[in-house]
């Protein structure tokens, strides 16, 4: 009955507007999709989409209000409030990639020192722990290399542990919600360093404060693919005959 398409960037009306990771302007792809299939097309960005689906479907089904955040290619974030998704004309903008994390660096590719993007993106962490080697380690290669206690990976990954602990801190203290969905393909930086993520968190909150609660979806592309479907299912609803 419907096909949903969700796209990490700028999307108004089924048009990509901007699409950093594909570098799309104004592609008009919810047209050009459904001039081969017989069915309605909705594309939406995937962030927001994705808090359509945990807000539907996933861990946030059950809440009023939770931040979700992404880190993984790139650091996302999405606001439910009240039940609803915050769609403002920021959300696919990816501002939350150049919120300054720490003072020390590392620096992204906009010459943003110590941002999110610098700090917890697992192809930044990667070049990071491959530059000191002098050798090339992917994403999974720095957190094992960190979790035998080698020097420069344990200095990366404890960096971008406190890195991810003050992101939390900061959503949450500004939007006043204390639920975190953390989710992406980067997720296991969490696992792995949880309790140093925990402590940061604990030493930026109000101690009048709710605790921070932070759940993992750890089902990396099914959450993107599900948040697809939960805004085809949301456009579709008005098509639906009624008794």
């Amino acid at each position: 009955t419907g096909v949903g398409i969700s796209v990490g960037g700028i999307v108004r009306e089924g048009v990509v507007q901007h699409g950093s990771f594909l570098n799309w302007h104004d592609v008009p792809l919810a047209a050009r999709v459904g001039s081969h299939i017989d069915v309605p097309v909705t594309v939406e960005n995937d962030l927001v989409a994705l808090a359509e689906a945990e807000r539907w479907f996933g861990i946030g089904r059950d809440l009023d209000g939770f931040v979700v955040l992404t880190i993984g290619a790139g650091v996302g974030y999405a606001l439910v409030i009240n039940g609803h998704t915050v769609r403002t004309p920021d959300a696919g903008i990816g501002a939350a990639g150049h919120i300054p994390l720490s003072a020390r660096g590392p620096v992204c590719a906009d010459g943003h020192l110590g941002c999110a993007r610098a700090l917890l993106t697992s192809g930044s962490l990667a070049a990071q722990v491959s530059v000191a080697l002098g050798r090339p380690v992917d994403y999974e290669g720095a957190l094992s290399l960190a979790r035998e206690g080698h020097p420069a990976a344990r200095t990366v990954i404890e960096m971008a542990a406190e890195a991810l602990g003050t992101l939390i801190a900061l959503s949450t203290n500004l939007t006043l919600q204390s639920d975190v969905i953390l989710a992406g393909e980067g997720v296991a930086l969490y696992a792995q360093e949880r309790s140093r993520v925990e402590a940061v968190i604990a030493s930026q909150r109000n101690a009048g404060a709710l605790p921070v609660r932070v759940e993992v979806d750890d089902s990396g592309f099914q959450a993107w693919a599900r948040g697809a479907a939960a805004v085809a299912i949301q456009s579709a609803l008005p098509r639906l005959p009624r008794r």
